[in-house]
């Protein structure tokens, strides 16, 4: 028998191998056709049709692909794993002279989206182009929610959803993020770190508390070594708590969904161990955490009819009224859109904090305009006063300024997926395109924020005056607000920023991340600022390695890479120093 499958191997390998070929041969037979009839120019892709394996390990073979003489991987510069990212929208305009292309290959056909009227005319067709459900399998770990659902079951979620974040709910992300941030100053004191590591922990932290009425505290957290993504306490035999869990989903989400929970429990690893676990341990915390409020909830309503209830978000959700959930928001929906809310959370704003510290630490001058809005802010308080939510996150004008524009020129993903369901058709440059039923639509974030049409010649520059418009500004015809709470900022053309997504599917938690964004930058900056800490010699703190730590922090924030969302493949140490005794850069060298 063994003789028998040695000596049938080889034909196996060529039966695959005559397989694999054809289908190539099929599908640029289909893209020779396509090139016939379209408008539009078309690229043959030689990528084997995405897997959740393959997206684990294409990070690592990417860097090879690149290496390649040009005429090997130019194909891959258009469709490669962060190729949105390292073209910026500016190879397809001068290679294709078209911001709409076909690209072909064994996935079939896909069309790529950077022009800012497709994407806006894309994201609002949401019948005609919904997401493909596919796409987000891993965010159906404990069944439909929010994000995965189309249609009417959507705009049933989408209701109960929109419903809990309330401006109450806001409050508490504002008290909240200034609790975690003086916590973690505490905790970090003046050492060195590396944002990654501990920006998971604190954004976890905040969405527990804010959203989930989870509060945690830093005390017996300890500092991990540089390298270390997160502070894992799950890991060190403490409590499992919602932070933990979510923070493990967030480092270890691909193998959760490629392996079964009963390998990964099974393996000698205790990391992988409490993956395995963490489905289990989430689904029991959330479970409990809607009793608690259910018997919280009663129990006041005995009290008195008309007392207050909490309003974190998963309170608004547990006793949301049947007026807005009709009655049939089953737990099993509650926790599946917890899932998904804390999950996503998590990986875009601890990704955007990362991004912004160290964008902070760079820019020095931009740095010391926020403290200045901050002092402004807190000129009547008293050390450690908190701020207001109803009277100064209204006056957070330049920090709002700066994560706009830090979302701008740093996005968290390349593309979002739309599929055509039907056969469809958009009009480009005067040009009807007829879009196939089953087609997959990627439509590109970053182009757009990178288009000097649309953000003048400095559009790859960072510089977040930009959004900051003279008293009395109007918005232009056909463009958007994307921060109604504070006065004369700029709105810029519609499907210019779509750093939070686009038209009706755009990000429901888009005011819950921009008030903890600047809120936890706020306090901060209120008392420290964050410096760079000096590349090779650490006491090294001349003007001239102040430019090559600059830069080297520069070219690192550059150089992503894409599992959930982008990140910075190799960290930036940085430190946070009180606000007086800043040295790096040397005072001389500031601006």
């Amino acid at each position: 028998m063994a003789g028998i499958l040695l000596a049938g191997a080889p034909i196996l390998v060529l039966l695959f191998v005559a397989r694999t070929l054809w289908q190539y041969v099929a599908a640029f037979r289909k893209a020779a056709k396509l090139e016939k009839v379209t408008p539009i120019p078309v690229v043959r892709s030689y990528i084997p049709p995405q897997t959740p394996i393959l997206q684990l390990l294409e990070p690592y073979f990417s860097p090879w692909m690149l290496s390649l003489p040009y005429m090997l991987r130019h194909w891959y510069e258009y469709c490669g794993h962060t190729a949105a990212w390292s073209h910026k929208g500016r190879l397809p305009r001068e290679e294709l002279g078209s911001d709409v292309y076909w690209v072909v290959g064994l996935e079939g056909r896909r069309l790529y989206v950077q022009d800012p009227e497709v994407i806006y005319e894309i994201t609002h067709r949401w019948r005609d182009f919904p997401k493909p459900k596919g796409y987000y399998s891993d965010l159906r770990l404990f069944g439909e929610n929010v994000v995965t659902v189309e249609g009417s079951e959507w705009q049933y979620h989408r209701r109960i959803i929109t419903a809990s974040f309330t401006e109450p709910t806001m409050n508490l992300v504002f008290v909240e993020a200034q609790r975690q941030m003086a916590s973690l100053i505490d905790k970090i004191g003046g050492r060195q770190f590396t944002p990654a590591s501990v920006m998971s922990k604190l954004s976890t932290h905040m969405i527990a508390g804010s959203g989930f009425g989870q509060y945690m505290d830093w005390s017996g957290t300890d500092l991990p070594s540089s390298g270390s993504k997160g502070l894992q306490a799950h890991e060190r035999g403490k409590p499992t708590t919602l932070a933990s869990v979510v923070e493990a989903f967030g480092e270890h989400l691909l193998p959760m969904i490629v392996f079964p929970a009963w390998l990964l429990k099974s393996l000698p690893s205790p990391t992988m161990n409490m993956v395995g676990n963490s489905k289990e341990n989430f689904e029991t915390l959330v479970r409990a955490m809607i009793q608690k409020i259910r018997d919280a909830s009663q129990k006041e309503k005995d009290a008195s009819p008309n007392a207050a209830r909490k309003s974190d978000l998963l309170s608004n959700l547990v006793n949301a009224p049947s007026s807005v959930s009709g009655g049939t928001f089953s737990e099993q929906d509650i926790i599946g859109n917890v899932f998904a809310l804390s999950f996503a959370a998590e990986e875009t704003t601890s990704s955007a904090l990362q991004t912004g510290l160290i964008l902070l630490a760079i820019h020095t001058d931009i740095q010391g305009a926020l403290q200045a809005e901050v002092d402004a802010i807190c000129a009547n308080k008293a050390a450690g006063e908190l701020m207001d939510y109803k009277t100064d996150w209204p006056k957070m004008r330049n920090l709002m300024a700066f994560m706009l524009e830090a979302q701008r020129t740093h996005p968290s993903f390349p593309a979002l997926p739309k599929e055509a369901t039907t056969d469809q058709q958009i009009t480009y440059r005067g040009h009807d395109i007829d879009i196939p039923a089953g087609t997959i639509i990627l439509y590109d974030m970053v182009a757009p924020h990178y288009d000097p049409r649309l953000w003048g010649p400095d559009a790859s520059a960072f510089r977040p005056s930009r959004w900051l418009m003279p008293s009395g500004y109007e918005a232009p015809p056909k463009s958007v607000n994307h921060c109604r709470d504070q006065r004369d900022m700029l709105c810029p053309p519609r499907g210019a920023f779509v750093a939070f997504s686009e038209g009706y599917r755009n990000c429901l938690g888009k005011k819950f991340a921009q008030v903890g964004f600047c809120t936890l930058f706020a306090t901060l900056l209120r008392t420290h600022s964050v410096e760079l800490v000096p590349h090779g010699d650490v006491a090294d703190e001349s003007e001239a390695n102040w430019e090559r730590t600059k830069g080297e922090a520069a070219r690192r924030i550059e150089n992503k890479t894409l599992v959930i969302s982008m990140r910075i493949s190799k960290d930036v140490m940085v430190r946070f120093v009180r606000r007086g005794t800043e040295r790096f850069p040397p005072r001389a060298a500031k601006v």
